[in-house]
């Protein structure tokens, strides 16, 4: 026996045609009782019909239904159901949104093979809707696990950069925490913000390219010296070049961009003002701010005071105003990062 109707509609312009309806259904296996026979489209809002019949007096009441129909349902099956002279009307309502049209009088057989066709195409219907659901969420997941490999990539390779430096490798942790402060307070979404955590994390990859005699000299620099040192953001651009994932885009203009100055006269390029990605702009802040802190090879740390003041001096010059603002509108905040990281 076929299976009954879930929700199907039926417009006639009379109750004549809706009684050819019932007959219709009588033996198909939809049954008289699955009919729900209603004299206005209003009507349907207090009833969840799972096959509605409405009869309508004229041509002009059938397409309008038939359009309030549509608007309720637009997977909705509808049946139109209209007199032979009724050309009109029978084309009206197609353009309303009808499924399918019927003229008056038809056999029952017409009306039922109709309705089944309606069920049979509802079935396909929601077998593509709970397959496409099916689809969302694989590539949901499937995006998810992108975003935790591009997140454990980075996390390792950042751990990677502790083992030939230790002060490095919590710095680098600081210093991202410290952009995500200042990415909030700027404005950014969380997620936005959480993003530029990860990517900065990676700012000085391409120390990995420095020799240790310069990277760990407990001493100044030699010209030669810091040009070699200066190289660590060309090189960390060159490692992370090329990739297709937003977070090691993102990655690679903060290991290329993060020791620009604002004034024009940082390095690898002397990008000025706006012309320095903000990610880079909002890494240079958090990466002076950090260093200072922190003790080196080369230097004792500054006190946190210190620190700040050193910020202020060089706002507009060195560093972006704005981010130096945030960043000091969230000082509180900033002074834990860093003390928690002396602390332990």
């Amino acid at each position: 026996m076929r299976r009954g109707p879930s929700q199907i509609a039926v417009v006639a312009q009379s109750r004549a045609l809706i009684e050819h309806v019932h007959g219709a259904l009588a033996g198909s296996g939809f049954g008289r009782a699955a009919l729900i026979v209603i004299d206005r489209v209003d009507d349907l809002d207090a009833t969840s019909p799972e096959l509605a019949a409405v009869a309508l007096h004229d041509e002009v009441c059938g397409p309008a239904a038939v359009m309030s129909l549509r608007a309720r349902g637009p997977l909705l099956p509808l049946l139109y159901i209209a007199a032979p002279e009724a050309a009109r009307a029978r084309v009206a309502a197609l353009e309303n949104g009808a499924s399918d049209v019927a003229v008056w009088p038809c056999a029952t057989v017409e009306i039922e093979t109709r309705l089944h066709r309606f069920l049979a195409l509802e079935a396909c219907a929601l077998a593509l809707r709970r397959e496409r659901a099916w689809t969302e969420r694989q590539t949901e997941r499937m995006n998810d696990q992108i975003e935790q490999v591009q997140e454990e990539i980075i996390l390792r390779l950042t751990r990677a950069g502790g083992y030939r430096d230790r002060e490095t490798g919590d710095h680098i942790l600081r210093m991202a925490r410290l952009c995500e402060l200042i990415a909030l307070e700027l404005g950014f979404s969380a997620e936005t913000s959480r993003f530029l955590y990860l990517a900065a994390q990676m700012h000085d990859v391409g120390k990995i390219g420095v020799p240790d005699a310069v990277l760990q000299k407990p001493g100044p620099l030699t010209a030669e010296e810091r040009a070699v040192m200066e190289s660590h953001t060309e090189i960390g651009r060159e490692i992370l070049r090329g990739s297709a994932f937003p977070l090691i885009q993102a990655a690679e203009f903060i290991a290329a961009t993060h020791h620009e100055r604002w004034d024009g006269t940082g390095y690898p390029n002397g990008l000025r003002g706006k012309d320095i990605p903000v990610a880079g702009r909002i890494a240079a802040v958090a990466d002076v701010f950090d260093a200072l802190t922190s003790n080196r090879a080369y230097k004792r740390s500054w006190s946190i005071e210190d620190a700040r003041d050193a910020l202020l001096r060089e706002r507009g010059g060195h560093f972006d105003p704005d981010c130096v603002d945030a960043l000091l509108r969230r000082f509180t905040e900033a002074r834990g990062i860093v003390e928690f990281a002396e602390a332990a």
